[in-house]
């Protein structure tokens, strides 16, 4: 029985953390996200890459790339496709290099990231469209 118990215990501290993980982000969520489905553009130090945005909220952007950012990087986040080509800058969160995904905050006047995030719901809002 004493061999057991470690692994028990291990296991019960393990699952405290992750139930811990997940609370504090779902604090930390405070805009609703939409499903969208954007190309844009990145600027970089090293250039532009081009982008395809997944989610939008007032207060940031899931990103699919080829190659994930650093978190902490900042970046110009273009929208070419958009009215009037609104650009907004941003802050690495979190990525995901092997999901090729990256998740950035949006930086300054918080009006004009809801009024981006509402176009983009509204021109590009939905699922992806089919590959064929």
């Amino acid at each position: 029985m004493r061999g057991s118990r470690p692994t028990t215990f291990g296991r019960w501290l393990r699952e405290l953390a992750y139930r811990s993980g997940l609370r504090q982000r779902a604090r930390r969520r405070v805009f609703e996200r939409h499903a969208v489905w954007c190309e844009a553009r990145l600027d970089v130090d090293a250039g532009t890459l081009h982008v395809r945005v997944c989610d939008v909220s007032e207060g940031g952007a899931l990103l699919e790339l080829a190659e994930a950012l650093e978190p902490g990087a900042r970046a110009q986040l273009r929208f070419p496709l958009l009215p009037g080509r609104p650009a907004v800058w941003c802050l690495v969160q979190h990525a995901l290099p092997q999901g090729r995904r990256m998740g950035v905050q949006f930086q300054g006047d918080p009006d004009d990231h809801a009024r981006l995030a509402a176009e983009l719901v509204r021109r590009h809002g939905g699922t992806p469209p089919a590959q064929g």
